[in-house]
């Protein structure tokens, strides 16, 4: 009898594996970061811990926009296994407007041109701007 659980073996070590260690290592960054973020090199004391605060005034271990973007992205590829702009424009909105995916339960920071294009989007349904490059 083998020790092999094919469930598991399918998973750990494999790409899907590596993808949430990807994501993890992004969220973990992203939530140690937040404390520095917006400030020059040079004007701050080395940070060695995670311990929140920043501009945002988080938690230790809450991520930002930048961390919440990219799990939605994750999910939409893995939920229609493959690029669906739509879907993704979706999620981005929804973590915008009702917080998805966000350590919050809300966005609390957006860029300028993500909300300009996602407000496009809702508005005319169309996932690429036709007047970009």
């Amino acid at each position: 009898m083998s020790d092999t659980n094919p469930s598991t073996t399918a998973v750990i070590g494999g790409p899907l594996d590596r993808a949430i260690g990807a994501l993890v290592g992004l969220a973990t960054g992203d939530a140690v970061g937040t404390t520095l973020e917006f400030k020059a090199p040079g004007t701050f004391t080395p940070i060695t811990d995670m311990v929140g605060g920043g501009p945002f005034g988080l938690e230790p271990g809450q991520w930002t926009d930048d961390t919440s973007m990219a799990l939605c992205l994750a999910a939409s590829l893995v939920e229609k296994d493959g690029v669906d702009l739509v879907d993704q424009l979706e999620r981005y909105v929804r973590w915008r407007d009702q917080g998805y995916m966000s350590s919050t339960g809300r966005c609390f920071d957006i860029g300028n041109t993500t909300t300009s294009q996602l407000s496009r989007f809702v508005r005319t349904g169309e996932p690429i701007d036709p007047n970009t490059d």
